[in-house]
């Protein structure tokens, strides 16, 4: 038994010894936690998801995939979370990388007010260094079969099949 307290001895001075002298938590080489996610798309929905109430959609869309779902017109109130394949939000980062989406919208024929017909108006907005580049259905048409609005309702289809926004009725 006199062996115990020399044997721990031992281990605790090995393991200081062991460890690098100048390691700090904020040292780079100890740090593993990887970047936050980072905005790269809002999509909103507007016009006849509101017959009955609050029901349209606005989902943020990070960069790792991670989607929250808020009602349309109450921004910070998240109804639901979920995650969908990261391939598919970094298709959506690449194309709006390589597009100049300033030619992209001066080649888009005009949009409709859906909204005004009972239908669903939906609203691309991308993050980009230069602030949001805005793709609004009324006003461009968004559902023209160019790439980078495919990979966004690629998006907004994966995020709806992952989200659930409860319907609510007007009293």
């Amino acid at each position: 038994m006199k062996w115990i307290p020399a044997v721990a001895f031992a281990l605790v001075v090995s393991a200081c010894a062991s460890a690098s002298p100048g390691a700090t938590p904020d040292d780079p080489t100890t740090t593993t936690a990887p970047p936050d996610p980072v905005l790269v798309l809002t999509i909103t929905q507007d016009g006849g998801c509101f017959m009955m109430g609050p029901n349209c959609a606005t989902y943020l869309v990070y960069s790792d995939g991670s989607v929250e779902l808020q009602r349309t017109g109450q921004p910070g109130t998240p109804i639901d979370a979920a995650a969908i394949d990261v391939a598919l939000v970094s298709d959506v980062a690449d194309r709006v990388a390589a597009t100049d989406l300033d030619a992209l919208r001066g080649s888009l024929p005009p949009g409709e007010c859906r909204g005004c017909y009972d239908g669903i108006d939906v609203t691309f907005t991308y993050e980009t260094p230069e602030g949001p580049a805005v793709f609004a259905s009324v006003d461009v048409d968004i559902f023209v079969s160019e790439p980078l609005f495919t990979a966004s309702w690629s998006v907004l289809e994966a995020a709806a099949d992952e989200t659930d926004l409860p319907i609510q009725t007007r009293p």
